[in-house]
């Protein structure tokens, strides 16, 4: 059973500057901002728009505008048939924390940058609610068509898992004296874990009810020299390779390799190997994250919280039912 995990919002009212380039603003228009740090579905309730400073007796749900990254986001909005915002009438949206989704443009090379799953300032993402004077803003609908047995099931879902953690930040490239350099650089940003010479590690995921007559999945890292001189670097996935390779200094290397659907298991075992003779705590390699996609059935084992990516299909539409 999919339970749905709402938070509720506080809203904080924002003065745009005229001046600024994101064009996403309409400068005639009010917004306020909210911040969120975690992925999940929240609620704006009556209460808060009122507590907020709302008017919401000239309010039109219909034209209500959810924005995060520049762009309006789909809401759900409780009662909005009627024209007017009640007292029972709620806002729903599905909100995610920030990650390094922009930090990309601080690098000349935005190749460069280690971890894209961590922002390397912070996890909140601003939201901003606004409204205009359309009737044509981003919706979710509620899904009418119940004539099921006109639709071929899906077998599986794509479930996804990232390995990501601050263990520790690398500052990037260095000066000869071992001073990181003044531009964003080659590997700057947070790593997971790390491996010294001649030390191996052994990262575990979770990867349930495998549909092994599925297409192939996807295993995507990267990795970092955090010291100067060679990395022989030996990364395997249950068993399977997945790099065998020697890198220099303090280059960041990316993996990606389709791993075929039987080979999955219950769980995948990396086993990533500095292949020095001996320990050497000169040599240390950071690995920035592990992200790992395979085809799972849809069995739950009654876990509350589940994103799915479905797969792309021939039909018409797309439609999840859960009893």
């Amino acid at each position: 059973m999919i339970r749905k995990l709402v938070y509720l919002i506080i809203l904080l009212p924002l003065l745009v500057n005229s001046q600024s380039p994101n064009d996403w603003i309409n400068y005639d228009q009010n917004y306020f901002k909210f911040p969120i740090s975690n992925d999940g579905i929240y609620r704006i309730s009556f209460e808060a728009l009122v507590n907020a400073g709302i008017n919401v007796n000239e309010l039109d749900p219909e034209n209500l505008q959810i924005f995060a990254k520049g762009k309006e986001i789909p809401i759900y909005i409780q009662g909005d048939s009627d024209g007017s915002f009640d007292s029972k009438d709620f806002i729903e949206f599905y909100g995610e924390k920030n990650t390094g989704w922009y930090d990309h443009v601080l690098f000349s090379d935005s190749s460069h940058i280690l971890n894209p799953y961590i922002s390397m300032y912070s996890d909140t993402l601003y939201h901003f609610l606004t409204w205009n004077s359309s009737t044509g803003n981003s919706r979710m609908r509620n899904e009418v068509d119940l004539n099921f047995n006109a639709y071929s099931p899906l077998n599986y879902f794509w479930s996804e898992f990232i390995s990501i953690a601050n263990v520790g930040f690398n500052a990037g490239n260095k000066t000869p004296v071992k001073w990181p350099v003044p531009e964003y650089s080659e590997g700057e940003g947070w790593y997971a874990s790390y491996v010294f010479g001649g030390s191996e590690i052994h990262p575990l995921i979770n990867t349930p009810n495998v549909y092994e007559a599925a297409p192939n999945g996807w295993i995507k890292m990267e990795m970092i020299g955090l010291t100067s001189g060679d990395h022989s670097i030996n990364v395997r996935a249950n068993d399977s390779l997945i790099y065998n390779n020697t890198f220099s200094n303090y280059s960041n290397v990316f993996i990606e390799k389709e791993i075929p659907s039987k080979l999955w298991g219950e769980k995948i075992r990396f086993d990533i190997k500095n292949m020095a003779p001996s320990l050497n705590y000169n040599d240390k390699t950071g690995i920035g994250y592990i992200h790992a996609r395979y085809p799972r059935m849809f069995n739950l084992n009654g876990e509350s919280n589940v994103k799915m990516y479905i797969p792309n299909s021939e039909q018409p539409k797309d439609l999840v039912v859960f009893e």
